[in-house]
């Protein structure tokens, strides 16, 4: 919690640092869209890890630039999540599924080129989870006769924070009143478990297995940025 308190700090100080600026204030809102990829680390032995890939990520972002090499940012997001809780010999997947929508902050630094700004950046979020249901992804398989999510659908943790570290790749005129395309890659991780317990997935008849998760992830976005100053 000590670093999350430090981190939350110095992005208040960049904001304030950059209102009582006498320097060139640059805001910049910014919509962006991109894919995942998805880690989720079991917890429990003998209980499988599994992955999925290309997941769809979106975000809004309000971003505050200054001359000096800081800058800090606000944002909201949507995450959909297609989680595997357990995979069949045939390649049958069951799990659950639900929209994750997040709130984060960011704060990093401006390394501005000739051509090309780098802004690489800490951020911490909430991630807030609702609507689950279950989900079988067989592809053009039929066969599944008998599952049991038990208590998943009920026990996923409301809310998660997570931590990331990311860099945006943006036109080092984003500092002028004009639009920007930019790309941002990253990696995020959630220290809390997905579930607030562990809980059973009944598979087969009398057959079933415990699940717990730890997320990791891996995401790239590209969007366009709108830049004004004041």
């Amino acid at each position: 919690m000590k670093i999350i308190y430090q981190i939350l700090f110095s992005f208040l100080f960049i904001l304030f640092t950059c209102k009582t600026s006498r320097s060139q204030v640059t805001h910049g809102v910014s919509f962006q869209v991109g894919v995942t990829g998805t880690y989720y680390k079991s917890s429990v032995k003998d209980s499988k890890s599994y992955s999925t890939l290309f997941m769809p990520i979106m975000a809004f972002d309000y971003s505050k630039f200054n001359d000096n090499i800081f800058w800090g940012g606000v944002g909201y997001g949507l995450s959909p999540r297609m989680m595997p809780l357990y995979k069949y010999q045939d390649g049958t997947k069951i799990g659950i599924e639900y929209p994750e929508f997040w709130f984060r902050v960011r704060t990093g630094l401006k390394i501005q080129n000739e051509f090309l700004s780098h802004l690489p950046h800490i951020g911490l979020g909430i991630a807030i989870n609702s609507e689950v249901s279950n989900y079988t992804n067989n592809g053009f398989q039929n066969g599944i006769s008998y599952y049991d999510l038990g208590d998943s659908l009920y026990n996923v943790a409301k809310y998660r924070p997570y931590i990331e570290l990311a860099n945006t790749m943006i036109n080092s005129t984003f500092r002028e009143a004009k639009r920007n395309m930019f790309i941002t890659f990253g990696i995020r991780y959630y220290p809390l478990p997905v579930f607030t317990k562990k809980v059973d997935v009944t598979y087969n008849y009398n057959s079933f297995k415990q699940v717990q998760y730890n997320i990791m992830e891996v995401f790239i976005s590209a969007g366009i940025q709108k830049n004004f100053q004041r």
